[in-house]
């Protein structure tokens, strides 16, 4: 089941956020990219989004202290069934992504059922669970997949269970530094009919059984290399639908660039279209890429 409209938040501020980085391996903070050339990036994303008849909501952050107000698809989440959820979040200045005007306009034009978990944020431990970055699901078997990690509590995927009825699938990853991989969707993508993962992040000993879930679900596993993963953001795509019902598969340049001929062959076999943009100035400095920029409006 797939998404044919979709959310993206234009930054008032985008830069490197220092508060993520600790637990993001995919940031390079120091790196010497100016910050102002993420907004031409996410301009043309959207245009490219456009131009394959993809209806797409552009929202504007009005809080200057939000850096990572690009990345929206952590903070809210919405499904099939009509109930569109917020999120607990690591970081305290990605709190502040959740502009109530922002959301309001979101439950308003999709008549959602608003079901509120940020108050995990305040257990103590906090309990946190960053969205669509947290989970990868699939709303046909209303099942999903999650990468523990200090952002992907088992506790808080236990209370979002309760209240969407999916059953997760929890896994270890690691990343590049050997640290906990931060989002599940850096490692994992779930398409009609395809899987797209990282197999080799994950766990010696849990490998076998994920890459078996993953066929058990229905799917081909197309495996990539940790370099795909760590170096070109190759885990992070999307499938979405457009106004015309076809299947596009959104990617960024760094991800397509890095695909073997096979892999891209494999791709292309469950999907009309491969949309590619560069985002190479958010990759580096937010340590998200193109999925990490789209909210699906079911």
């Amino acid at each position: 089941m797939l998404a044919s409209k979709i959310a993206m938040i234009r930054p008032l501020n985008f830069r490197a956020n220092m508060e993520t980085a600790v637990t993001n391996g995919f940031q390079d903070v120091r790196a010497e990219v100016d910050p102002g050339i993420a907004l031409i990036e996410f301009d043309r994303l959207v245009e490219a989004l456009q131009s394959h008849d993809v209806d797409v909501s552009v929202f504007e952050s009005t809080e200057i202290d939000a850096p990572d107000a690009i990345f929206p698809n952590n903070w809210f989440a919405t499904l099939p069934d009509g109930d569109l959820f917020t999120f607990p979040m690591l970081a305290h200045n990605r709190r502040l992504e959740r502009e109530p005007q922002i959301l309001e306009e979101l439950i308003d034009r999709g008549d959602y059922n608003h079901i509120d978990l940020e108050y995990l944020e305040n257990e103590n431990p906090p309990l946190i669970l960053e969205g669509t970055g947290s989970l990868v699901l699939d709303h046909e078997l209303r099942i999903g997949f999650a990468a523990l990690s200090p952002r992907t509590d088992l506790d808080a995927i236990a209370q979002f269970e309760m209240e969407s009825g999916y059953q997760i699938y929890t896994f270890n990853a690691g990343d590049k530094n050997g640290a906990p991989i931060y989002h599940t969707n850096v490692m994992l993508t779930l398409g009609n009919g395809f899987a797209i993962v990282g197999h080799e992040t994950v766990l010696p000993s849990e490998r076998k059984d994920l890459l078996q879930t993953l066929i058990d679900s229905g799917r081909e596993v197309i495996q990539l290399t940790n370099d795909q993963v760590y170096n070109h953001f190759a885990g992070n795509m999307i499938q979405i639908s457009n106004t015309r019902n076809e299947r596009l598969l959104v990617m960024s340049q760094r991800a397509s660039d890095s695909l073997t001929t096979d892999q891209r062959g494999r791709l292309r076999q469950y999907n009309d279209e491969i949309i590619v943009c560069d985002v190479s100035s958010i990759e580096t400095l937010g340590g998200g890429s193109a999925r990490c920029m789209i909210a699906e409006l079911f």
